[in-house]
């Protein structure tokens, strides 16, 4: 939707706000009125304020959409949609949804910041039915967060200890790690939509119960609008469903690639997928539009439920992410009885280790290997990776006690002593003339392999 203003000098890809002023709208620069009384096309506004995107004729264009679902091409053998290219053509918010998995997600965030866009973070997660079976229904879930973001890592990572076929979320994750997530129902493959497909209203009216008691207000009915008659039959349903049970609806496209062109390049790509050639019967998806659509698209689809729009932009309101690049989060790894640090833990089974390697050798007592573990342990200390040592020996450690294979060492842990000693490697260093310091080096501050 376009809107003319008279106010020269502004430049093109400005950000500006189009704010309801009485019964007409003002254009504002952060606190200052730039103009007022615009005259806004005949359509139905139902915020009081949305984000104005200045163009290179000095109209405005207002952003009526979100694009709160589509994928990357991390939706590994569907999507084929660069991370760059949705960033690109993103008006001013928009997320990453993609299947099962948050792979993309640091890419994403910091290009669409770079590009000072408002990212979000989420993931299409596959979901198990009603009778705890794991059955790929699908689910959106958004950070909203930071304690979202940190619940949705969770609950991805934890999917993959529920594995069929796709990493699954259960009921139990989903109570567990709500917090700060904003859930959508998802498109035909979701859980409520499936069984209404079916006929089975019942299971839908429950599932979105469940759904409501789990996230309260942050749970929307999703509609999309892909021309597929059954799609047409569900979302009548689901718009009763939603007006039963006071769920306000949030209108997405299933965005895989991104132009309309592109349909045939993505056919292949599920032809691949399968083990298909095109010539042969494949799944493909019906119907039309999985690509990024514009909001004037959007608009037009939906002209029908115009709050369905309006929502979408109220989820990207709520959703405030602040993901600290660069810094390194160990897992807290617990400190057995009598020892108080980690650094003591990690002394205790070096010098274990050194003994169990070298007693009754000339190694015990040659000044070479006295003097190098010595200068290890000096550098491991004030660098602060002691944990970080304990956490590998732990797994490498377990590794062993079930008969998984583990090589003698490779690339430059190889030339650790005290790696050696912890047994996470297995050669001796010094025997073979390795460098400790094509690992760790203190003068240049960088977490080992």
């Amino acid at each position: 939707m376009l809107v003319k203003i008279k106010t020269a000098g502004l430049k093109a890809g400005r950000r500006l706000d189009l704010k309801k002023v009485a019964d007409g709208w003002s254009l504002w620069d952060g606190e200052t009125l730039l103009e007022e009384s615009v005259p806004v096309p005949d359509t139905q506004l139902g915020l009081d304020h949305y984000k104005c995107i200045v163009n290179d004729d000095k109209t405005v264009r207002v952003v009526r959409f979100a694009d709160i679902h589509r994928h990357s091409d991390n939706s590994l053998k569907d999507g084929i949609l660069r991370i760059g290219d949705m960033v690109k053509h993103t008006e001013y918010a928009g997320a990453l949804t993609d299947h099962g998995n948050l792979y993309g997600f640091v890419e994403y965030y910091n290009a669409m910041n770079a590009a000072g866009k408002k990212p979000i973070i989420g993931m299409e997660a596959y979901q198990e039915n009603l009778q705890g079976e794991l059955d790929r229904n699908h689910l959106i879930l958004l950070a909203k967060n930071d304690a979202g973001y940190k619940n949705l890592i969770r609950l991805s990572s934890e999917s993959f200890d529920h594995f069929y076929h796709k990493p699954h979320v259960t009921w139990e994750m989903l109570r567990k790690y709500h917090e700060g997530i904003i859930c959508t129902s998802a498109c035909l493959g979701g859980l409520i939509p499936k069984s209404l497909e079916r006929g089975d209203r019942e299971s839908a009216v429950f599932a979105a119960k469940e759904l409501l008691k789990i996230f309260g207000e942050d749970f929307y009915i999703e509609i999309q609008r892909h021309g597929i008659d059954i799609e047409k039959q569900v979302n009548a349903q689901l718009l009763v469903l939603a007006e039963e049970l006071h769920i306000p609806v949030v209108a997405t496209t299933d965005s895989h690639y991104l132009r309309k062109e592109d349909t045939f390049a993505h056919e292949v790509m599920m032809c691949l997928e399968q083990g298909k050639t095109i010539d042969e019967p494949h799944r493909r998806y019906e119907g039309t539009g999985y690509h990024l659509r514009t909001s004037e698209e959007m608009e037009e689809l939906f002209a029908d439920i115009p709050e369905a729009l309006d929502n979408t932009l109220r989820i990207a309101d709520k959703c405030n992410v602040n993901v600290k690049m660069g810094d390194v989060n160990l897992p807290n790894f617990e400190i057995p009885a009598p020892f108080t640090s980690p650094l003591e833990y990690f002394k205790h089974i070096c010098k274990t280790g050194f003994d169990e390697r070298f007693k009754g050798k000339p190694e015990h007592e040659d000044p070479v290997y006295l003097e190098r573990y010595d200068y290890e342990m000096s550098v491991i200390e004030k660098m602060g990776f002691e944990t970080y040592f304990l956490i590998v020996w732990d797994f490498i450690n377990y590794a062993r006690s079930v008969n998984v294979y583990i090589g003698p060492g490779r690339g430059s842990a190889a030339g650790s002593l005290l790696a050696f000693c912890m047994g996470i490697t297995d050669m001796d260093p010094i025997r073979f003339n390795l460098l400790f310091e094509r690992f760790l080096n203190p003068e240049r501050v960088s977490w080992p392999d």
